[in-house]
């Protein structure tokens, strides 16, 4: 048989280079996801210092992470005068200007906006679907050994069934576990209510009337 033609010159580099951007984005997502506050820097200026509990979170200058953070600031705001706040950006300076109880109060309203906001966002997935089941990975490729026994669970009963990735979204995947009140996943939703982890799955399908396909 004829060996296999070669990649095109440079598909390596190409691939490469998306999964850079992809793996940057995906870094600085987790950062707005899981602290209040936020501060991109490529060290620790006098003014990151003055911001009490703000998580820094170092950048290389030119580095696709410094990229991904500049395509989320508004026009005049650049990387080195910005500090996020409930996952929003806000000038810097005006930050730093205020006192700590107006700081404090800010950061809370924020976050309050920030968790309805994902709250929102969860409920509408809830609903686009009789069943839904929120995984890491995805049904023809599981990412966890807990995904992939309910996935097989519901597979072998002929359950259909929608799914949500979690590990494509750092808000729901940091949220979903206090909306929920279970701390693992997969979590499994019927008719909006949730059912449950793996184990709650396989008491479900025993024990539950036969649902509709």
């Amino acid at each position: 048989a004829d060996p296999a033609p070669p990649p095109y010159p440079g598909a390596e580099a190409v691939v490469d280079e998306a999964k850079a951007k992809a793996d940057a984005a995906s870094a600085v997502a987790k950062s707005l996801a899981t602290h209040a506050v936020v501060v991109f820097a490529d060290g620790l200026s006098s003014a990151v210092a003055i911001i009490a509990d703000a998580h820094v979170h170092t950048v290389a200058p030119d580095s696709h992470e410094a990229a991904a953070v500049v395509e989320l600031l508004p026009p005049g705001l650049g990387l080195a005068d910005a500090v996020f706040v409930g996952g929003k950006p806000r000038s810097l300076e005006s930050w730093s200007a205020l006192s700590v109880d107006d700081a404090v109060a800010a950061v809370e309203a924020a976050e309050l906006e920030r968790q309805a906001r994902i709250d929102g966002d969860i409920a509408a997935v809830i609903a686009s679907a009789p069943r839904m089941l929120f995984m890491k990975g995805t049904p023809d490729r599981p990412r966890c050994k807990f995904s992939r026994k309910c996935v097989t669970a519901l597979a072998d009963a002929g359950i259909d069934y929608a799914s949500f990735d979690i590990l494509s979204s750092w808000d729901v995947r940091h949220r979903l576990k206090a909306y929920s009140g279970l701390a693992t996943f997969p979590q499994f939703w019927v008719d909006g209510a949730l059912v449950g982890g793996t184990e709650a799955v396989g008491t479900w399908i025993t024990t539950s009337p036969a649902p509709a396909p």
